[in-house]
């Protein structure tokens, strides 16, 4: 088997309300359709791609099996984006490649 690309990314919380409120309000995405699963969470969208799966409502794990470094997104307007980090006090490194 080949990997041919992403699907998506899944991140615990013990927030799920906060957490929605920092990937929809701040960066952008949209919350959409999730199958009905018997515990709390969101799937959240870009350009109709459900890419980040949000998990609530279970207990956080006491060793982790692996950590996230970063995520990567590509986006339009980075003044905005920057603007909007920067309203919600919210910690970041801005690196920028270019021709990339």
């Amino acid at each position: 088997m080949a990997i041919d690309g992403m699907n998506h990314f899944t991140v615990l919380t013990n927030d799920l309300d906060k957490s929605k409120a920092f990937y929809i309000d701040v960066l952008g995405l949209t919350e959409g359709y999730r199958p009905p699963f018997a515990f709390p969470g969101a799937w959240l969208y870009c350009n109709e791609q459900p890419i980040l799966h949000i998990m609530a409502g279970r207990p956080m794990p006491n060793e982790a099996c692996g950590v996230i470094d970063h995520m990567a997104f590509s986006a339009s307007n980075l003044e905005s984006v920057v603007d909007a980090l920067n309203h919600n006090d919210i910690e970041f490194e801005l690196r920028r490649l270019e021709d990339v």
